[in-house]
């Protein structure tokens, strides 16, 4: 049996390609960074369905474009039927957290600091605690914003 990756997404704000070495091909203090995109899934190219925030996370987030998903504007929330990554890699077995900016509740920038209805005990914008209590727990999944 095939053991499940590790995932790490990280999502940064209002950054450009040029402050990674990876990315920009100069030198800079990023070597950790550099290190996980030479070892991983590295995205040279990435583009966005809408240019505001919440539809933006809700694309990435969902798979689906944001008028489907209900977040078509900012500090609007997804629709209670909606499944996002966190939920469905959850229901796969992976532990998940998300560390940052959710902007996907329906609130302001940092909304209340819960974002996911699974697989999490307490979240906020600067602590997580990771729910362990799935008998299939392989990794954890992580993502940065």
């Amino acid at each position: 049996m095939k053991k499940a990756p590790n995932i790490i997404l990280i999502m940064t704000d209002s950054q450009g390609a040029n402050v990674v070495e990876r990315y920009s091909g100069q030198a800079t203090d990023t070597q950790h960074l550099d290190r996980m995109a030479d070892s991983g899934v590295r995205f040279d190219s990435a583009y966005t369905t809408c240019p505001l925030c919440t539809p933006a996370r809700a694309g990435l987030f969902t798979g689906m474009y944001s008028h489907q998903s209900g977040a078509w504007t900012n500090n609007l929330a997804l629709g209670t039927n909606i499944r996002h990554m966190g939920q469905i890699f959850t229901a796969e077995g992976y532990n998940t957290g998300y560390i940052g900016k959710w902007h996907l509740d329906g609130h302001d920038y940092f909304g209340t600091g819960i974002c996911l209805r699974v697989g999490i005990q307490s979240i906020g914008t600067t602590a997580l605690t990771i729910s362990t209590n799935s008998p299939k727990t392989r990794s954890l999944c992580g993502v940065v914003a």
